[in-house]
C-alpha cells in the first residue's frame, strides 16, 4: 500500500502540543516496512528523494486527538521513539490502520507479526517446501536433540534452540490446522433501541487479543425486528460486532463503538441495522468454551441407575471407579446363593450438613460423597417454591433497575441543564461587570474633563495682568484632553472610550461642552449663566467690576454725554471728523475695555447685541 501522509517531523520537544512541523510525505507499506518519501514524481511514475524506514514488526498504534489534524494517529514501539501520522480523512486512516495491523497482527495485548519460521527449520535440517509430516518433524527433533544433547556432549545452547525450534513449529502447524476447521459467517439484524438504561440490549468489550468488538451479554431488553438468517440470527455471546448502520467498525476503539451505539440521534424505538461476524465450524458443530458451562441447574435424581463418579479417596479408589454399596435382596445372611444389584448414590444436594442438619464445614475429607439423608417429595416442592421466590425476588430488582437508571439518566439530563444556566448567568454577570467597569471609565473620564473645562473657563475670565503666563483658553483645552484620554487608556484595555472619545466631527470644547451637560442633567454641576436674577453672587460682581471701569477724575454724567452725541436718542449737529475727535478722547479716558466676549461671557451684554455700550448695564 501506498499513498500521501501527513507526518510529524522530528523536534526537542515530541508531544503534540503547540507544534506545527508537520509534513507531507509519500509513504510504502512493503512487508513489515514502512517507507516514506520527500514526494511523489508524476512525471517518472515513482516516489523521489527517500527519506527514512519505519519497521513494522513489535509495534503498536494509539489512536490521539489533534486540533487541526483530525485523523491522527501514533505508531509506537518499547525501543523506538513514537511516529505521529496523519491520514487525508477518515476512511483513509482506517485503511491505513489496516494495512499496518496485518503487517504486524495482535494478539494477547501486543503487535506481534507472523513469525518467520526459517530459522527454525534450519535448526531441524528439514526443508518446509517439502511440506513434512508431523511424523518427519518428530524424527528429525528426536535426531538433533540427541546431537545437541549435554548428556551426550553436546551444547546446551543448541539443545534450547532445538527444542524451541520444534515447539514453535508444531504450534504453528497446529493453530493453521485448527484454523481450517472454522469460517466465518456475516450476520445482520435490525434492533430497536430500548428506554434509558436497556439502550440496544447488549453489553459489549474489547478482546485484549485481536481488538474485536465483541457482545459479552445480552440483555432482556434486546429485540430484533429484522433479521437475513432466522436459524442463526440470534444474537450469542461470542460474536464479533463488525458494522453499525453504515459505519464499519472493525479497528474502532471500544469508546467511539459505545459512543456509536449510544448516539443521541437514534431516538428510543429507532432502528438501527447491526452486522455481526460469527466463528462457526465447518462440519457444523459450534465452537465450545474449554471451561464446563454451570448456568443450567442439574437435577441428580435423574438416570438413578446410572453410576455417580466421584473425586480420587483416600482407600485408593480412583476417578475412574464408580462408588457404589451392595446389598441383599433377602434378610439372611450373604452368601454365593443370594443375587446383589448394584444401587449408584446420587450427589448430596446438601453437602454442608450433617445427619442432625446442622451446617458444618466441608474439606477434602469430611466432604460427603453420598446422601447422608433420604430425599422426599416434600424437599423437591420446598426447593422449586424457593427458586419460583427467588425468580420473582429477581425480576423485581431488574425492574426496579431499570427505574433508577431512567431516573440516573433524568438526573443527568437536569444536570446538564442547571450547568448550562450557570454557565449563562456566569456569563450574564461577566457582561454586567464590563459595562458597569466601562461607565466608571466613562465617570471618571468625565469628571475629569469637566474639572480642567471650568479651570479653563475660570483663567479665562481672569484680567490679563492677573493671568498665568502660560494659561490660555485653548491651552488648558487640550491639556484637559490629554488627561482625560491618558486616564481613559490606563483604565479602559478593551479602546472603546478611546474611540468613543475620538468622535469625528467634533472638537475638544464642543465634547467638553457636551459632558458639562450630562453632569448638569445628572444634578452634579450648576450651569446658570451670569447675570441671571437667580444668582445674585454674579450681580455683585458684575456691578463692582462696572463701577472701576471709568476713572473717577474723568467720569461723565449723563447729560454731558448726551450733549455730546454719545448715547442714542440725541440730536447732535457734529461731523464725521469731530465724533472721532470726541471718540479717541473717551477711549483714552477709560481704565479698561472689555471685549465683546468677555461681555457676552461675564452677563454684561446678551447674546446676539450688536456693539459696545460703555458704562451701561444689562437689563
Amino acid at each position: 500500500m501506498e499513498g500521501f501522509l501527513w507526518k510529524k517531523a522530528r523536534g526537542v520537544n515530541t508531544t503534540l502540543i503547540n507544534r506545527r512541523n508537520w509534513k507531507r510525505r509519500w509513504f510504502v507499506i512493503d512487508g513489515q516496512f514502512m517507507t516514506y518519501y520527500e514526494t511523489f514524481d508524476q512525471k517518472k511514475g515513482c516516489p523521489i528523494n527517500k527519506k527514512g524506514v519505519i519497521p513494522l514488526k513489535d509495534v503498536g498504534f494509539l489512536m490521539v486527538a489533534h486540533a487541526k489534524m483530525q485523523h491522527c494517529w501514533v505508531v509506537r514501539h518499547e525501543d523506538r521513539r513514537p511516529i505521529y501520522l496523519n491520514a487525508e480523512s477518515e476512511n483513509e486512516k482506517f485503511i491505513w490502520l489496516e494495512a499496518i495491523e496485518k503487517a504486524s497482527k495482535m494478539k494477547e495485548g501486543e503487535i506481534k507479526g507472523k513469525p518467520d519460521l526459517g530459522p527454525y527449520w534450519e535448526a531441524l535440517k528439514l526443508d518446509p517446501a517439502a511440506q513434512p509430516t508431523l511424523k518427519q518433524i518428530d524424527r528429525a527433533y528426536k535426531k538433533a536433540a540427541l546431537r545437541a544433547h549435554p548428556d551426550k556432549g553436546g551444547d546446551a545452547d543448541m539443545f534450547k534452540a532445538v527444542t524451541d525450534a520444534y515447539e514453535i513449529i508444531t504450534s504453528t502447524l497446529d493453530e493453521e490446522e485448527e484454523e481450517k476447521k472454522y469460517t466465518h459467517l456475516n450476520l445482520k439484524a435490525t434492533i430497536k433501541k430500548g428506554p434509558p438504561g436497556v439502550g440496544f440490549g447488549m453489553v459489549v468489550v474489547e478482546d485484549p487479543k485481536n481488538g474485536n468488538i465483541v457482545v459479552k451479554e445480552i440483555l432482556d431488553g434486546l429485540k430484533i425486528v429484522g433479521r437475513t438468517v432466522p436459524e442463526e440470527l440470534e444474537l450469542k455471546k461470542g460474536d464479533v460486532v463488525i458494522g453499525i448502520g453504515d459505519d464499519d467498525i472493525r479497528g474502532w476503539p471500544l469508546i467511539r463503538v459505545v459512543q456509536r451505539l449510544n448516539n443521541f440521534r437514534v431516538p428510543i424505538g429507532g432502528l438501527v441495522p447491526l452486522t455481526f461476524d460469527r466463528r462457526v465450524r465447518i462440519d457444523g458443530e459450534e465452537e465450545r468454551d474449554e471451561k464446563p458451562d454451570f448456568s443450567e441447574d442439574v437435577n441428580p435424581w435423574d438416570n438413578e441407575n446410572e453410576p455417580v463418579f466421584v473425586p480420587p479417596q483416600p482407600d485408593g479408589e480412583t476417578e475412574d471407579q464408580p462408588r457404589s454399596t451392595a446389598k441383599s435382596i433377602f434378610e439372611g445372611p450373604e452368601d454365593e446363593t443370594n443375587t446383589f444389584e448394584e444401587e449408584a448414590v446420587p450427589i448430596d444436594p446438601y453437602p454442608n450438613e450433617n445427619e442432625n442438619g446442622e451446617t458444618v464445614r466441608a474439606t477434602s475429607r469430611s466432604r460427603a460423597a453420598t446422601m447422608s439423608r433420604k430425599v422426599f417429595h416434600d424437599d423437591t416442592e420446598t426447593m422449586a417454591a424457593k427458586i419460583e421466590k427467588l425468580a420473582e425476588t429477581n425480576e423485581n430488582l431488574e425492574i426496579e433497575m431499570n427505574d433508577l437508571k431512567e431516573r440516573l439518566a433524568m438526573s443527568e439530563a437536569n444536570l446538564s441543564g442547571m450547568r448550562r444556566e450557570v454557565e449563562e448567568a456566569n456569563t450574564t454577570v461577566q457582561e454586567a461587570n464590563d459595562r458597569a467597569q466601562h461607565a466608571e471609565v466613562e465617570f471618571q473620564r468625565v469628571l475629569l474633563s469637566t474639572e480642567e473645562y471650568h479651570e479653563a473657563r475660570r483663567q479665562a475670565h481672569v484680567a490679563p495682568e492677573h493671568r498665568e503666563p502660560a494659561t490660555t483658553t485653548s491651552q488648558n483645552l487640550k491639556e484637559a484632553r490629554d488627561k482625560a484620554i491618558a486616564a481613559v487608556a490606563a483604565t479602559d484595555p478593551t479602546g472603546n472610550m478611546l474611540r468613543k472619545w475620538e468622535r469625528e466631527g467634533e472638537s475638544a470644547e464642543d465634547k467638553l461642552k457636551r459632558l458639562e451637560a450630562r453632569l448638569a442633567i445628572k444634578g452634579l454641576i450648576n450651569l446658570e449663566q451670569r447675570g441671571s436674577a437667580a444668582n445674585k453672587e454674579a450681580l455683585k460682581m458684575r456691578q463692582g467690576d462696572l463701577s472701576h471701569r471709568l476713572n473717577p477724575n474723568s467720569r461723565l454724567n449723563h447729560s454731558d454725554l448726551r450733549s455730546k452725541g454719545v448715547i442714542r436718542g440725541a440730536k447732535t449737529n457734529m461731523d464725521s471728523n469731530q465724533a472721532k475727535i470726541m471718540k479717541k478722547r473717551l477711549n483714552q479716558k477709560l481704565k479698561y475695555r472689555p471685549n465683546h466676549g468677555d461681555l457676552v461671557k461675564g452677563g454684561i451684554l446678551r447674546p446676539g447685541a450688536k456693539g459696545r455700550a460703555y458704562g451701561s448695564r444689562a437689563v
